[in-house]
């Protein structure tokens, strides 16, 4: 029994170490930000579905700009995905979102003549959070902390039925996923 036992409380104490290193238990704000999304040009697909599918999106999009002769980094991708239907009112099987990953203005132009989807996110005011990037489960904890997150955050501000999408962009150089919720 005493084997058992403690089997059990190295067993939790592994999982509650690695849910400790991958941010689990950090602390999610929003903010309110006057130009807070930056605005990126984008190459992208459309995906309907369940949202935890954009991954296989972003990867597809990404080596498709690739052949196609972006500058797209295999390890670091530049990746974005833009939310665009609120999942506590939409059946999953509905949920719309666009993969891809950000470009510059003269890369989209070319993927676009090449029959690639790109456009144009503006810069716009948004509220903002950030999730400490750790490896690629911090993508999946990010989005169980951060997204009840705001929902607490647009409560308290009185922006619960703002018409809006959220944008996920990974922030390579410091380690961060960044989400921005922006007014359609």
């Amino acid at each position: 029994m005493g084997k058992v036992l403690n089997i059990v409380v190295v067993l939790v104490a592994v999982a509650v170490g690695t849910l400790h290193w991958h941010s689990a238990f950090s602390t999610v704000k929003w903010r309110e930000v006057e130009n807070g999304f930056p605005g990126h040009w984008i190459v992208y697909d459309d995906h309907v579905g369940h949202f935890k599918n954009i991954g296989d999106v972003v990867v597809r999009v990404a080596a498709q700009a690739k052949e196609l002769g972006a500058d797209v980094d295999d390890v670091d991708i530049p990746w974005i995905g833009v939310y665009l239907s609120d999942p506590n009112v939409v059946p999953e099987e509905e949920w719309r979102s666009q993969g891809g990953v950000v470009v510059d203005e003269a890369t989209a132009k070319k993927l676009a003549a090449a029959g690639m989807k790109t456009r144009y996110l503006e810069p716009k005011d948004a509220f903002v959070a950030e999730f400490p990037y750790v490896s690629s489960w911090s993508v999946m904890v990010g989005v169980l902390r951060v997204y009840p997150a705001l929902g607490e955050f647009c409560k308290e501000n009185s922006a619960e039925d703002r018409d809006s999408f959220v944008v996920e962009r990974m922030d390579w150089d410091a380690r961060v996923i960044r989400y921005y919720a922006i007014e359609k």
